[in-house]
């Protein structure tokens, strides 16, 4: 059976359900894992200027060894727990809540489509973190009959 997991951040697959996915892949199951923002921008030093898009961009760029660091590890993480396949997305982290739902959902819609999974797992709808928030939102939208 097909399973995708999204997770708004690298880590959030492993606190939050770790256990059940090593169970699933033991059982031979083809498990994706979709991380949708870098978890790493929100470590920046924050000043009103660099609220802004091209800012973004910016420290992406500046800061590419580090998220590359990050989403290697994400992988062998997703290899110990038995993940085939891993995607990465780059929404701001920990500022989800500036991008449209809408595009969002889009994406997510994109990889199910081509993924066509049979089980999704996501963030819980109560979380206080705006990125877990979104995700969740969008995960609905995206699933939507």
């Amino acid at each position: 059976m097909k399973i995708l997991v999204l997770a708004a951040h690298p880590d959030d697959e492993v606190l939050g359900m770790g256990g059940t996915i090593k169970k699933l892949s033991k059982k031979g199951n083809d498990i994706k894992i979709i991380f949708m923002s870098t978890g790493i921008l929100s470590r920046r030093k924050i000043e009103p200027k660099h609220f802004q898009t091209s800012f973004y961009k910016r420290w992406m760029e500046k800061n590419e060894s580090k998220v590359k660091s990050l989403r290697d590890d994400a992988k062998k993480a997703g290899k110990i727990l038995g993940v085939n396949e891993v995607e990465f997305m780059d929404f701001p982290d920990n500022e989800m809540d500036t991008v449209s739902t809408l595009m969002v959902a889009k994406s997510i819609e994109k990889s199910i489509n081509d993924f066509k999974p049979r089980v999704i797992y996501t963030t819980p709808q109560n979380d206080v973190n705006v990125d877990h928030q979104k995700v969740f939102a969008s995960a609905l939208i995206a699933t939507r009959p």
